[in-house]
């Protein structure tokens, strides 16, 4: 395996400052209204891990006596270091992340399920490439650069699994580590062969008009259905509040329902948060958020850490999951 980690202090010095941006900014924030629970969360702008903008907006945080302070971040390991640190209350994560941070004895719980991964209908795991790009095949990835969002990360493991399982040696290809937001134009500059990239994030990739072409979608050969991401907290901020955590994973239900059945009007709520024409978020394949907490849906996750060496050991799913539900 070759591995570039430019800017590896940069990713983790990033977080750092994100999470004391985060402390900054609650800082700031006034008292809630008589009466609320104020929570302070945190999300990854995307389609992916919208539920928080679509809960506040439909008043399903209020109705459950929430005050709600979202703060959005581009960098997983931003939002872990202010839950860790207790500058947020709850935040997103991949499952790959919160296997990591399982085996290194950090107490982070899985409350309520996020974003599921359908092979049928991807919205995450696409490797792009330009569209006159050579690249036609794993195989074809030999000594190429791939850019990934973190090292030892979902895109990273994920597109390994894809080249193993389909004639190429993930072992030839070049990682660098890219800001997901950065992928499409990482590839268009040259600057990376290819790119595990998001559709949530890059609505036109692969497109008629647009300069990519969807290569892969490297998630399959990791499971057809899956969960690739979570709401989660701490262990001790669980015990320290065991009613606003049902709560919270009531809202997440409530709201997973709602916005698998409402597209239409969840792309206006979207496109507000992320400055784009609600027709541009109708255009891509939109996510299916999780039901329900079921350890077999984070199984494959903990097993593709395992089987490429990130974790020492393979666990149960349920060591990840809040056991309140």
């Amino acid at each position: 395996m070759i591995v570039s980690r430019l800017g590896g202090r940069l990713v983790r010095s990033s977080a750092m400052a994100a999470a004391f941006a985060v402390f900054a900014l609650l800082s700031m924030q006034g008292a809630s209204p008589q009466g609320l629970i104020k929570l302070r969360l945190a999300t990854i702008p995307s389609d992916f891990a919208a539920e928080l903008y679509y809960a506040k907006d439909q008043g399903f945080f209020e109705k459950a006596g929430f005050d709600v302070d979202i703060t959005p971040l581009n960098a997983g390991p931003a939002i872990a270091s202010a839950v860790a640190g207790g500058a947020i209350d709850l935040g997103f994560s991949n499952v790959v992340s919160l296997a990591l941070a399982h085996d290194k004895g950090l107490p982070f719980v899985i409350v309520a399920p996020a974003n599921m991964y359908v092979v049928g209908a991807p919205t995450i795991g696409l490797i792009g490439v330009a569209r006159t790009s050579t690249i036609n095949s794993a195989k074809d990835l030999t000594g190429k650069t791939l850019a990934v969002g973190v090292i030892h990360n979902i895109t990273d493991l994920g597109a390994r699994a894809w080249i193993d399982a389909t004639g190429g040696d993930s072992k030839t290809v070049h990682y660098l580590e890219v800001p997901i937001p950065e992928m499409a134009v990482a590839v268009k500059s040259g600057r990376v062969d290819a790119a595990v990239m998001d559709q949530g994030v890059d609505p036109t990739l692969g497109k008629p008009n647009d300069p990519l072409r969807v290569l892969a979608n490297s998630f399959s050969v990791v499971s057809p259905y899956f969960l690739a991401g979570g709401w989660f907290t701490t262990s001790d901020w669980i015990k320290n509040h065991p009613a606003e955590t049902k709560k919270f994973a009531d809202v997440m239900h409530e709201t997973a329902v709602w916005a698998n059945a409402h597209h239409d009007e969840s792309a206006v709520i979207l496109g507000r948060y992320l400055n784009e024409s609600p027709d541009q978020i109708r255009a891509i394949t939109r996510v299916t958020y999780g039901t329900t907490l079921n350890p077999q849906l984070v199984q494959p996750s903990i097993e593709l850490c395992a089987k490429y060496g990130v974790i020492k050991a393979t666990f149960p799913g349920r060591d990840l999951l809040w056991d309140g539900r």
